[in-house]
């Protein structure tokens, strides 16, 4: 606390003594304060204090660092970037960072099991990132990263990224990635990711390599992995993600597949004997007008068969969204069933979402509907949200929820939020206040 006292000193000083033109052109500093509280009044003690986060984040030229603290937990870090300093740009970062890019895919090989049937988005060759801790995660060790970039547009490999992510002596990662255009806008990129992780006291290595390909009809990408499972023994997995697009059509096709016994991924994720699959479609075409009407609606799946359990599963969802200047909306069905000694269905869910914009007001209103017919339990739930743009944006964030189960009314939750956002000599503040009150 005493640290924390002389770091909030410290920047307001540099706010009211420092030139004003000098300190708007070279620094910024934004402020959050965000408080949690839950009312149970089925308890005794129906007021709680969840959480109390408070944090900044410091900007200098070529320097960046960010500090947040939650109840006795605290996240840091600092982060350097050269940009026009040397002849190669340098990225360099410390503290509790968060790892991002294809070491993700290294992590959790497998496909993802949500699906939208808005969705077109494909797996692409990624590198190696880190990013500066946030509120979102306090539970990621001190870590470092490096990045050397090289860019040249008269090169035939005009984008190269060398990257190096390091916890401790026992678990090293290092990437490179490659882009490289060619004719008629066709794209190629690839990534090179190999590292060591630690499990059960021994070193293993990991690899992921990803080759993708980008032209106006096309955008696929592959990946292969490789774990060492013991000493002499490894194992290997490999996922295809591909978009196909005709006109006003979109489809994709993933696949992903497993054949190897039980083994650990990077991340500690079990892995079995399995196969996945997505399949979807999508038809867009847009009304022309003074308020252009852009229209979209798809289907999507997934079918799942584990060996190791003989299950499958499934899930389909559909939809339909609108969307104009001043309108977003869209319907959104979804079912899920799997089969073991036969198929039954597991939960239907259905979704409605509209958006507006209302001059400086944009509400929101969404709907959902999760019923489960084997539990006989249903959740609905009801979404109402403000943003104001104004001169002080102010985001109000409302719903309440209803539990049933047997046809019977077992629990209601309305959760109350509100933040605001201000600037005082380049100083962002950034204030929030969220409430669940549970019935």
């Amino acid at each position: 606390m005493k640290n924390i006292f002389l770091i909030a000193v410290l920047f307001f000083n540099v706010v009211v003594f420092a030139d004003e033109n000098l300190f708007a052109k070279y620094f910024s500093v934004d402020f959050l304060l965000d408080l949690e509280a839950k009312s149970d009044f089925r308890t005794e003690n129906p007021f709680e204090l969840k959480n109390k986060i408070f944090g900044t984040k410091l900007y200098l030229p070529y320097f960046n660092a960010n500090y947040y603290q939650k109840n006795d937990k605290k996240n840091y870090g600092f982060a350097f970037c050269s940009n026009d300093l040397f002849l190669v740009p340098v990225q360099v970062k410390i503290g509790k960072l968060n790892p991002s890019g294809n070491i993700s895919s290294l992590n959790s090989p497998s496909l993802s099991t949500s699906i939208s049937p808005f969705s077109a988005a494909t797996n692409k060759p990624k590198y190696l990132n880190a990013s500066l801790p946030t509120t979102s995660s306090f539970s990621k060790p001190f870590s470092y990263f490096a990045q050397v970039d090289y860019k040249n547009k008269d090169f035939f490999i005009n984008d190269a990224k060398l990257n190096f992510f390091m916890i401790d002596t026992n678990t090293f990662y290092s990437s490179l990635f490659t882009k490289i255009p060619l004719a008629n806008k066709i794209t190629l990129n690839f990534s090179l990711l190999a590292g060591l992780f630690e499990q059960k006291t021994q070193n293993h290595f990991a690899g992921i390599f990803q080759g993708g390909i980008v032209t106006k009809k096309i955008d696929s990408c592959i990946n292969l992995n490789l774990y060492q499972k013991s000493q002499n023994e490894f194992a290997w997995t490999f996922r295809s993600d591909n978009l196909f697009k005709l006109n006003r059509i979109f489809i994709n096709t993933d696949f992903f597949i497993n054949t190897n016994d039980e083994f650990t991924t990077s991340s500690q994720k079990k892995m079995t004997e399995c196969f996945q699959a997505k399949l979807g479609a999508q038809y867009r075409f847009v009304v022309k007008g003074i308020k252009p009407l852009f229209f979209n609606a798809g289907i999507n799946s997934y079918f799942k068969n584990d060996f190791t359990k003989d299950e499958f599963s499934t899930k389909i969802s559909t939809g339909i969204k609108l969307t104009t200047s001043s309108y977003n909306g869209s319907v959104v069905f979804l079912v899920e069933g799997v089969k073991k000694d036969f198929f039954e269905i597991e939960s239907y869910n259905l979704q409605f979402k509209n958006s507006f914009w209302i001059k400086n007001v944009k509400p929101t209103m969404n709907l959902t509907l999760d019923y489960e017919p084997q539990k006989e339990s249903l959740l609905i739930k009801n979404n109402l949200n403000f943003l104001i743009s104004q001169k002080y944006p102010i985001t109000s964030t409302n719903s309440v929820s209803f539990y049933t189960k047997q046809k019977e009314l077992t629990k209601s939750v309305l959760d109350l939020g509100l933040k605001t956002e201000f600037e005082i000599k380049k100083v962002t503040v950034i204030c929030k206040l969220s409430s669940e009150l549970i019935f």
